[in-house]
């Protein structure tokens, strides 16, 4: 899974049903400190829980039946989920869901997966509670360190960029100060990437750039900021990444929203990273 803390793998099996079609199976907490459930009642599936589980889903289907070595990296280049038909979480008990995994486009170098995309699609018995899917480069460890080299870990906190005071947890709908991600006030088009490299779920383990999920749920963060509405939860999104960002760098998120949809664009150092593309926005249940 890539995960170093077992409370942050939500997986927990992957087997092959065809040439090109894989079932995996799910556990989902019954509390989690980022996905919730916070209290006793029940809560939304989320866009943030929901691509969590499409990612680590896509990442053992390589390792397990892809012949993808441990110790590769693996490059997201996009990631996009549904969530179907207002799905909800218990709070009374973990989920232990199905996974239904199909692998399009793969190209093998050697045996060995190089690039490959993946349709998922997350189901509660016969109720289907999201769909979802991306692209993906598996890499060789020596070569992506060839690329990375210089950039510093997580770990190396004064080689970092400062972190810019964060925004309120009530403002951005975030669980608590340790988890809000973006700086500003209610109502701006342009907020800032405020990283905490100690958080325990953002960064499981040391990385020398900002994970994917972290741009998500930033781009969540800014998209409540600017509606002034901690609640507001969309049920179709898009992530695009150009480039790793940097932590090293000051990050821009500039919102931009207009006819029920909302994207949100992460500029460092004049250069666009990745945009978050969202639609179908609604004020989440409890």
């Amino acid at each position: 899974m890539h995960r170093r803390q077992l409370t942050e793998v939500l997986l927990t099996a992957i087997e092959r049903t065809s040439e090109t079609t894989f079932s995996a199976g799910v556990h989902w907490p019954r509390r989690h400190p980022y996905f919730g459930p916070y209290g006793p009642e029940d809560v939304d599936v989320t866009p943030a829980l929901a691509l969590e589980t499409l990612r680590q889903a896509a990442i053992a289907l390589a390792h397990i039946h892809l012949n993808v070595p441990l110790g590769y990296a693996f490059l997201m280049e996009s990631m996009h989920v549904e969530i179907v038909g207002g799905a909800r979480r218990s709070a009374a008990q973990p989920g232990n869901h199905t996974v239904d995994i199909e692998v399009s486009d793969l190209v093998e170098r050697r045996g060995i997966a190089a690039t490959y995309g993946s349709l998922l699609t997350i189901r509660d018995g016969d109720t289907v509670l999201a769909r979802g899917g991306g692209g993906a480069r598996a890499i060789p460890a020596p070569v992506y360190r060839r690329s990375r080299e210089g950039a510093p870990s997580s770990s190396e906190p004064e080689r970092l960029a400062p972190r810019p005071a964060p925004a309120s947890a009530a403002l951005v709908g975030a669980p608590g100060p340790d988890f809000v991600l973006v700086t500003g006030q209610a109502g701006g088009d342009r907020y800032q990437l405020s990283l905490d490299v100690d958080n325990p779920v953002y960064f499981d383990h040391p990385l020398d750039h900002v994970p994917g999920m972290v741009v998500l749920e930033a781009a969540l963060q800014a998209f409540r900021a600017r509606a002034a509405e901690p609640t507001l939860t969309p049920d179709s999104v898009t992530v695009d990444f150009a480039r790793h960002t940097e932590l090293t760098q000051p990050v821009v998120i500039d919102v931009v929203a207009a006819d029920g949809e909302a994207v949100a664009t992460f500029t460092q150092n004049g250069s666009v990273n990745s945009r978050v593309r969202a639609s179908r926005f609604r004020q989440s249940g409890a």
